[in-house]
Parts: C-alpha cells; sequence; structure tokens
C-alpha cells in the first residue's frame, strides 16, 4: 500500500470518522477508545515522517552511502588534481559535496575541509 494513502486512511481514523464514507464513529467505537486515538495519531507522525524521509532520500544523489572503488578514487583525485571544482565532481561521482570533501581528506588531498569551500569560492 502507498504510504501516502496509508496516512489519509491513519488519519481519519484518528480523527474519528470513516476513511471511505466520512461517516463519524459512535462514542462505543472500537476508534474512540482513548488509547486507540492514541495509537493512531502515533502511527500519523511516524507515518508523516517516514513519507517526508523518502522523499528527502529521492533528492540525494544515487551514490550516496555506496562504497567508493579503487578506480573511482583514481578518477576523483585524476579530477582534483586537474582542478575540477568539487562540486562539479560531486555530480560526476553522484555523491555529496560533504562526501567528496571526506574522501579527498580522507585521500590525503586535503589537510582541511574549510580550504576546499575556499577554492570554490575563489573559483566561481
Amino acid at each position: 500500500m502507498d504510504k501516502v494513502k496509508a496516512l489519509e486512511i491513519v488519519s481519519a481514523l484518528a480523527e474519528g470518522h470513516n476513511p471511505y464514507t466520512g461517516e463519524i464513529f459512535e462514542n462505543d467505537n472500537v476508534f474512540q477508545n482513548p488509547d486507540t486515538v492514541r495509537a493512531l495519531y502515533l502511527a500519523r507522525d511516524i507515518l508523516s515522517r517516514q513519507i517526508k524521509l523518502d522523499s528527502q532520500k529521492r533528492a540525494l544523489p544515487e551514490n550516496v552511502g555506496m562504497a567508493w572503488t579503487q578506480e573511482e578514487e583514481d578518477e576523483l583525485v585524476k579530477g582534483f588534481d586537474a582542478g575540477v571544482m568539487v562540486k562539479e565532481l560531486a555530480v560526476k561521482h553522484c555523491r555529496t559535496r560533504g562526501a567528496i570533501e571526506s574522501r579527498l581528506a580522507k585521500l590525503g588531498k586535503l589537510s582541511n575541509v574549510v580550504l576546499v569551500r575556499y577554492r570554490d569560492k575563489k573559483a566561481e
């Protein structure tokens, strides 16, 4: 089931009405029990956060969290040594700018990540 649709259903139940007919539940209905309502609101909040997280993940580059291969590191160093800006390297390697800076620091190409940001600002 789609998370957005699940959120709509859980929200309607938490608000005390049938998600399909809009009918308001009677006071003795299990969905009107205070513990049930609290559980539904908790489920709603969790679903909302998950939907937001999913959206943020889709906005990240393709290789976020992936291990670096030796070949990719070699290409990164070659590009950096050739003067390619960090933001361009990030696009090329489908990684975040922070990932590029961290990998360059790990490879001994940067003594301080701040230097990269300074270098990019000068080049713009």
